[in-house]
């Protein structure tokens, strides 16, 4: 081979090395820019941690971090946004729904991210109050709507039908707790009150962690109103308070309402009997966790 095709060769193979040095670097580079910006939220999000005031639990570190790109993206133009996972759910239901306990129908603006009346339902108090379809909602229980993100407008929203439970529990409906009809089983509903009074029970000291406690409470007797269908995905808000200390019983009241109906699904009753497991009896409800109720429901009972 002569000396000349020898270096044309070769310089076909180092312009060839050349552009593949190039086409790799170059989107190692564009990675080292992401990495960058990334980290530069990580750094902001340590700092924060390590010397704020108080202590921010996961909840509130997600919030903020959804709110740094929230800012962001309204700084960057008026119509992009960052939809968070609960508003996408929101908005696959075409961010609509009623507001059992208010009596209206609402939606997200996309566009101005303002809850607006869709239409008041005959009969309600928002109906006879006026309401009318297209006004703006500016205050929920006395807090501005402005900015509000669709599910803490939920969460307002639906406090109304909580009034007098202390103990509210949140819990996602699963795809299992379907039956062949795809709506929620009608057994499911009883163990989300037990759900309920399992926490109400932790407050008022009457679940023992001692796996070899001789007295405790157990279930005598429960039933359900079932008022509207549930399914998958939904999430469902369980209430739970007593209504009446008996001797040796407490009666419970539940209350179950539905994140996409934003209304009543079902309410019940349960009784607890306060048991000795030894001699297999009952005995009177403790002193203590007669207080410990009436502290938790501010009432006398």
């Amino acid at each position: 081979m002569s000396r000349r095709n020898l270096y044309w060769l070769l310089g076909i193979a180092a312009v060839s090395l050349l552009g593949i040095t190039v086409s790799y670097s170059a989107p190692s580079r564009e990675k080292d820019k992401d990495y960058e910006l990334v980290r530069l939220m990580v750094d902001v999000l340590h700092e924060v941690r390590e010397r704020y005031v108080v202590d921010i639990d996961e909840e509130h570190e997600r919030k903020l971090v959804e709110d740094m790109i929230k800012g962001g993206l309204e700084l960057l133009d008026p119509h992009s946004d960052y939809i968070t996972p609960r508003e996408y759910k929101q908005f696959e239901k075409q961010s609509e729904g009623k507001f059992g306990g208010i009596g209206i129908q609402v939606g997200l603006d996309r566009m101005t991210r303002q809850l607006t009346v869709l239409s008041p339902m005959p009969g309600t108090p928002a109906y006879e109050a006026g309401i009318l379809a297209g006004d703006i909602i500016l205050k929920i229980d006395g807090k501005a709507t402005e900015n509000m993100r669709m599910d803490e407008a939920v969460d307002l929203a639906l406090r109304p039908l909580f009034a007098g439970y202390p103990i509210v529990l949140a819990l996602p409906v699963q795809w299992g707790d379907q039956d062949s009809f795809r709506h929620v089983n009608n057994t499911v509903y009883f163990r989300w009150y037990e759900s309920a009074r399992i926490v109400y029970g932790r407050k008022i000291g009457l679940m023992s962690e001692d796996p070899n406690a001789k007295a405790g409470p157990i279930l005598a007797a429960t039933a359900n109103n079932y008022r509207r269908q549930l399914t998958f995905p939904d999430t469902v808000h369980i209430g739970v308070r007593v209504a009446k200390i008996g001797g040796a019983s407490l009666s419970f009241e539940h209350i179950i309402v539905s994140e996409t109906q934003r209304a009543i699904a079902a309410d019940g009753t349960s009784t607890i009997v306060y048991f000795d497991y030894v001699n297999n009896r009952p005995l009177r409800v403790p002193a203590a966790i007669r207080h410990a109720i009436e502290s938790l429901e501010g009432r006398s009972l």
